[in-house]
């Protein structure tokens, strides 16, 4: 891990100015990094603190990072750091464990003295919150008779990591890779760079990231490295913008396979309730035997297992079961029964249809829009994904796109929650308001009531380049005035219904976007 202990060692001195500051407020991401906000006369700087097993780290970031994350120990955090002014700032030999003294005043008026302890040890990386030598809380928690060599839980005593190897920066005399790694907090990198580039710990420091590999450390340990002007810098740019690519990726898998699985599985559900639907047909049947019986009634005797009587046509004869232990009136009652027992039954599985196919929508466009989205678009993918009261209000929301053709202004969902924005809040009743038809994609508003062809055309090829069917040819654009545009309740006010529509037909030209189009077009 390049995240050693003489990284840390370095880092303390980027973190000195954080002495003496209020931690104003204690924040958690969705990946598990805690930002202390910190103020000190008229300074403000966030300190990012990780436990994460493989990015574990502690510094100084610049970042606009989501808050979006929860936890038990950020509640703790909160209640007994928050407030509490950094008195100082200390690492644990040339371990990679660092301790905050945090100093706050108590609800009786008494001063306390609080450490926040991070070991950032890779799968062992933990934070603590000790008072007095005594675990408040950990963000893991490790019983007894565990594999781990320590016991860590709330009001258990708070013991260090044993580590006897020498302090480099008290005495270091290594020229090999083997006797490098004899020392506390050196990893394989520096010990290599030790090795073959003859690095000494006193030499100035060049905070340097290899881009081919994204290690990076504090000393000159690459042939062509990316340097910068702290390991703050370094780390941001790192763990936010190279990495972030990753993230994503990532994130859009993981996303999109639970997307696709809730398909697969709604598609599912919609073929069992095709199939009640067919054996539903039945109930038909079951009228017409109660209607025959009653026809009937003086021809029929009890204890019969079947009757045989003429259809209603007088030509048919249709044979109809029977409970032998029924009288003629019991048994046509029974099959009337029957039927508007189906017959509700038949109801609730056309509404189960119906909210189905509306399921299906809405999850195609979640996926649409995943492909198209930025982190922050993701975040708000997510959270939509677990739709809570808390979870809504927190939602993030980006602008819509903007274009502009002879003075009219045009508006482009780039997701679900955008196209809500779109037509419910930027549009006015007399807008022109245009989708695609029958596939996933933008709704397109037209801030006009003038509607040329030109605006038509353009618009509908704004609706069509911003949908899944771009590639397609003579894709089919819904139009018409924004008024005629209802939410379906209960869903998501990206998924409307359209009163009424006309139809434009068009050839997507995204290399025309943003300009006048030149798609072929026929209008119905």
């Amino acid at each position: 891990m390049p995240f050693d202990g003489v990284v840390l060692h370095h880092i303390l001195k980027e973190l000195t100015p954080l002495i003496g500051s209020q931690i104003q407020r204690i924040r958690q991401s969705s990946h598990d990094e805690f930002l202390f906000s910190c103020y000190q006369q008229g300074q403000a700087a966030t300190l990012l603190l990780s436990p994460h097993p493989e990015e574990g780290r502690i510094h100084i970031t610049n970042k606009d990072i989501d808050d979006s994350g929860s936890s038990h120990f950020l509640t703790i955090a909160r209640h007994h750091i928050e407030q509490g002014f950094i008195k100082a700032i200390i690492q644990h030999g040339n371990d990679r464990v660092i301790t905050i003294t945090i100093q706050k005043t108590n609800q009786i008026g008494q001063i306390e003295t609080l450490e926040l302890i991070a070991e950032l040890m890779n799968r062992h990386s933990n934070l603590f919150i000790v008072k007095d030598n005594i675990i408040i809380d950990s963000w893991k928690r490790v019983p007894p008779f565990s594999e781990a060599t320590r016991t860590v839980l709330p009001n258990t005593p708070y013991t260090y990591p044993v580590d006897n190897k020498p302090n480099p920066f008290v005495s270091f005399t290594a020229n090999s890779f083997e006797t490098a790694m004899a020392y506390q907090g050196i990893s394989p990198l520096l010990a290599n760079a030790v090795e073959r580039r003859g690095v000494k710990l006193s030499t100035p420091i060049k905070p340097s990231l290899e881009p081919e590999t994204n290690q990076y450390h504090v000393y000159d340990c690459f042939d062509n490295p990316v340097t910068f002007e702290s390991i703050s810098a370094l780390l941001d740019t790192l763990y936010f913008d190279i990495k972030q690519e990753k993230r994503h990726a990532q994130q859009i898998n993981d996303l999109t396979a639970s997307i696709e699985a809730k398909i697969a599985k709604a598609h599912m559900k919609l073929s069992h309730l095709d199939d009640d639907l067919d054996q539903g047909k039945q109930r038909e049947t079951w009228k017409h035997f109660g209607d025959l019986l009653y026809a009937n009634l003086p021809l029929l005797r009890k204890g019969a297992a079947s009757v045989t009587v003429t259809d209603f046509d007088g030509q048919t004869q249709v044979t109809i079961p029977l409970q032998e232990t029924k009288s003629p009136q019991e048994n046509a009652a029974q099959y009337f029964k029957k039927y508007q027992k189906a017959k509700k039954a038949m109801e609730h599985i056309a509404k189960q249809k119906a909210d189905t196919l509306l399921d299906i929508e809405w999850l195609q466009q979640t996926l649409y829009d995943i492909t198209q989205a930025s982190p922050s678009d993701l975040a708000a993918i997510r959270l939509a994904m677990q739709p809570t009261k808390k979870t809504k209000q927190k939602q993030p929301i980006s602008k819509p796109k903007q274009f502009m053709l002879d003075d009219v202004v045009f508006y482009v969902g780039q997701n679900a929650k955008q196209n809500e924005v779109v037509t419910f809040e930027l549009a006015h009743s007399s807008d022109l308001w245009l989708h695609v038809k029958g596939s996933p994609g933008a709704h397109v508003i037209a801030k006009t009531t003038n509607i040329t062809e030109a605006v038509l055309r353009y618009a509908a090829n704004l609706a069509a380049c911003h949908s899944a069917a771009k590639h397609s040819s003579s894709v089919e654009v819904q139009y018409t005035q924004r008024k005629h545009i209802k939410k379906i309740p209960g869903y998501p006010g990206s998924l409307v219904q359209v009163v009424q529509y006309k139809s434009i037909f068009i050839d997507p030209d995204c290399r025309a976007i943003p300009g006048s189009t030149q798609s072929r077009t026929k209008i119905e």
